[in-house]
């Protein structure tokens, strides 16, 4: 008995069954916009305790500048502004810092 070599083609992607990727619509619910400025906290800053606004990273609009000493908060990270520094959002929405000497 002679046996042929056979061609086996895999995928890692099964077939979807009919139906199986529509979904409804979702719905889009628009929240109010939040204020940029969320308050303030106290923090350490040239040897005394000091209040300093914290902003709201997504909720600041592109026209705001942030003049340290400031806080700003994201989800995942808070940066520092300090003294001396203004921030402002960049074209493509990045954090952008300079100092003002």
């Amino acid at each position: 008995m002679q046996t042929r070599p056979r061609r086996w083609r895999s995928s890692p992607f099964a077939p979807s069954p009919p139906g199986a990727c529509r979904s409804p619509r979702p719905r889009i619910r628009h929240r109010p916009r939040a204020q940029p400025c969320k308050g303030t906290r106290r923090v350490f800053e040239e040897g005394a305790w000091r209040d300093v606004p914290v902003w709201d990273r997504e909720a600041l609009p592109p026209e705001d500048r942030i003049t340290g000493p400031a806080l700003v908060e994201e989800p995942f990270a808070t940066h520092w502004i300090a003294r001396g520094w203004t921030a402002t959002l960049g074209a493509a929405g990045a954090l952008i810092a300079r100092s003002d000497a």
